[in-house]
């Protein structure tokens, strides 16, 4: 393996998050060909630069080029498809969470602040499979689904503020939409491995 295939290896690897986010609204047509300059372009950045100033970079150009390419999604009609995906796991993942809480974690034998960190606990690994689901049905929905969650959250934190402190609440925030978002990474980066070459 020469140099550059292992700075285009380790490039992949600290670009994860952000070509996740490319991968999920990038046209099929595009989406290898947009992916491969700008993790060439990062290497290239790498050899003359610090990590840190390459990675800016990166999310420079991703964080610009977001807002146009969710606008050309939302202008081909391509957009409904992801967000009734979204809905759809968002509705099964919901109740599947309220079964398994219920059915369950409300049965077991432990005082009320261990039952409410399993709940926590069971809530969370069910927005990483909801998020995988989504995409897996769709790469997009997984934004759809994790955007879903975070706007759910605020709603909950405006409409219940008396449940748990502000702190609390922005923390379950934070978590449940990295959570959703995290499921969404797993899928792609699984699909990844899945077509790369045998050795």
């Amino acid at each position: 393996m020469g140099r550059g295939d292992g700075s285009r290896a380790m490039s992949r690897v600290d670009l994860h998050p952000a070509t996740w986010l490319l991968e999920c609204v990038l046209p099929d047509r595009d989406r290898d060909a947009v992916l491969g300059d700008l993790i060439e372009e990062y290497g290239l950045r790498l050899q003359s630069q610090p990590r840190a100033a390459a990675s800016q970079w990166v999310w420079a150009q991703v964080l610009s080029s977001m807002p146009r390419l969710v606008w050309s999604a939302l202008i081909t009609g391509k957009w409904y498809y992801a967000l009734g995906i979204a809905i759809a796991v968002f509705i099964a993942i919901g109740a599947l969470e309220t079964a398994i809480n219920v059915l369950l974690v409300a049965r077991l034998p432990f005082s009320p602040m261990i039952c409410m960190f399993l709940g926590i606990a069971v809530g969370l690994a069910s927005l990483t499979f909801g998020g995988y689901l989504a995409a897996w049905l769709r790469p997009a929905a997984a934004i759809f689904f994790a955007a879903g969650q975070g706007l759910m959250g605020i709603a909950l934190m405006i409409t219940r503020s008396d449940a748990y402190p502000l702190w609390g609440q922005l923390v379950l925030l934070v978590l449940c939409t990295a959570a959703s978002l995290a499921g969404g990474v797993l899928r792609i980066r699984g699909k990844r491995r899945a077509r790369r070459p045998a050795p």
